[in-house]
């Protein structure tokens, strides 16, 4: 049997944090490169689809964890202009009724000034409407988020919940559905 974890939310959220713990409990990470040399990495043709479709057809039975995927795509579709964020939620459908995805939805607080990593520079205004985005779109999709790290509003951690740090190895041996239908506040 194959399962897939999909971990999405905004910046700074604790994905990579959640990755490297279920990597550390030896869930396989499908890595896809953030940029190519013709801009950002995307699925979103048919011919993406069919190709990413392959590769999880083409893989061993075993659970992998992938960083971001079509909830993003809709995210960053929208604050870049773009408005076919149907395409996404249909293939969000089919890819769930065809396969074993279990989509794991961090959120974040909002923050008071502008955002700036080693990927991306987005005006305060811009990374909240983000959050926002995000938030809709779990809500489109009935998914529910979970908020693992707390942020003040220079952007700085200041907590982080005992349940990414403690309970994950506990709830790993349950049914991974946990993380979609569960919210920690």
């Amino acid at each position: 049997m194959k399962r897939f974890i999909v971990v999405e939310g905004p910046d700074n959220a604790g994905k990579s944090t959640l990755i490297k713990l279920l990597v550390n409990e030896g869930i396989t990470e499908l890595k896809f490169p953030k940029r190519t040399s013709d801009g950002l990495f995307k699925i979103e043709s048919a011919n993406d689809f069919a190709i990413f479709e392959t590769l999880l057809d083409e893989l061993a039975p075993g659970t992998y964890v992938i960083d971001r995927f079509l909830i993003s795509n809709m995210v960053y579709e929208g604050i870049r202009g773009g408005t076919n964020s149907q395409r996404y939620i249909d293939k969000f459908h089919e890819l769930n009724s065809k396969y074993n995805f279990t989509w794991v939805m961090l959120t974040r607080n909002k923050i008071g000034v502008d955002f700036d990593d080693d990927n991306i520079s987005l005006s305060k205004t811009t990374f909240n409407s983000i959050i926002d985005s995000y938030s809709n779109y779990c809500k489109v999709l009935g998914l529910r988020e979970s908020q693992y790290l707390k942020h003040n509003l220079m952007n700085e951690v200041i907590h982080c919940s005992d349940f990414l740090l403690h309970d994950i190895k506990d709830r790993l041996t349950e049914p991974l559905i946990w993380m979609m239908n569960e919210s920690n506040e």
